[in-house]
């Protein structure tokens, strides 16, 4: 889903056209003969232009910032929910003191507040202008059809992490897929390369699926997969990633900082599998069998070459643990 805490003109997402946000606060800023249009994201306590107008005699220009303490019309526009114009700020006892009135060029403001798709704030549309106005009613709600035309821009970027949801994750799960997998997998693997970190990868396969599906119905194997599934979940750290490969095999991939952590997380996860599976009488002939292994920082091996040596390690436990049963 969106991370409402993430800076869309430091991260811009596929979904909002940044160019299209230009050209209306430039159009803004002609329409109402202002000298800025900008819209502004509020995230982190602090404000930030995202777009700001290209007229000569705008004097705030995109990524531009300020904070959530210094008194400003975005502000007051955040913590009410509600429009805001004040056309002659000078004269106005609550604004003639705020830094952009009695130390900036601002006189007159107009904004009204932006919202995600869930009514989070997200931040304001505003016209800002060095002299002091008196906009008629025609003119003011037109600042309105701007603000749902990229109101529709933000609804756009909650569609577009559906849809991206539904591509990189397992729907039985609710885990990443193996695409998924793959996807974010590179990114961890740069992350590492960039912090010196190693990459821990764990490659987790369930035990007799194949007959608990055969015996008892793919009911009882849908519970032992989503089990792992949320016994996973609980086990590792937000920054790890884990994923459901497809049939009966997980991976999760860590970067690692302590060499035992790995090894002890797999043993507690045998062991509390087998807990789990143990109150269940159908479920009871499913267990675990994993391999694991470090990369370092700078290995020049892929990511699917990564996972598919820890595959290996699996399946050499999985050989050992049926030549013991025998």
């Amino acid at each position: 889903m969106i991370d409402y805490q993430t800076c869309i003109l430091e991260s811009p997402h596929p979904a909002v056209d940044h160019e299209k946000w230009q050209v209306t606060v430039n159009l803004l800023a002609e329409l109402y003969d202002a000298a800025c249009a900008t819209i502004v994201q509020f995230r982190q306590n602090e404000f930030k232009s995202i777009v700001a107008s290209k007229n000569e005699d705008n004097f705030l220009k995109g990524g531009d910032s300020w904070p959530w303490e210094l008194q400003s019309f975005c502000r007051q526009i955040m913590e009410t929910g509600e429009k805001v114009y004040e056309g002659h700020a000078v004269d106005n006892e609550q604004w003639c003191c705020a830094p952009a009135v009695e130390h900036g060029p601002v006189r007159s403001y107009y904004g009204l507040p932006l919202f995600w798709p869930d009514q989070k704030p997200f931040g304001t549309i505003c016209i800002i202008d060095r002299k002091p106005t008196g906009y008629n009613p025609l003119l003011m709600q037109m600042l309105e059809q701007f603000r749902d035309y990229v109101q529709a821009d933000l609804k756009g970027m909650e569609s577009y992490e559906q849809i991206r949801s539904l591509a990189l994750t397992d729907e039985l799960t609710g885990l990443f897929n193996r695409r998924g997998m793959v996807t974010l997998g590179e990114q961890r693997i740069r992350d590492a390369r960039r912090f010196n970190q190693e990459v821990g990868i764990v490659y987790i396969d369930i035990d007799n699926l194949k007959q608990t599906n055969d015996h008892h119905g793919h009911d009882a194997g849908d519970k032992g997969l989503k089990a792992l599934a949320e016994l996973l979940q609980k086990n590792t750290r937000d920054a790890d990633l884990i994923a459901r490969m497809g049939g009966d095999e997980f991976v999760v991939m860590m970067l690692a900082t302590d060499p035992l952590f790995i090894p002890t997380f797999c043993a507690r996860m045998v062991d509390e599998y087998t807990r789990m599976t143990d109150q269940d009488e159908r479920l009871r002939a499913l267990s675990i069998s994993y391999g694991y292994k470090f990369f370092q920082a700078d290995s020049v091996l892929s990511l699917s070459e990564m996972i598919d040596q820890a595959d290996l390690l699996m399946y050499q436990q999985k050989q050992v643990k049926k030549e013991t049963a025998v």
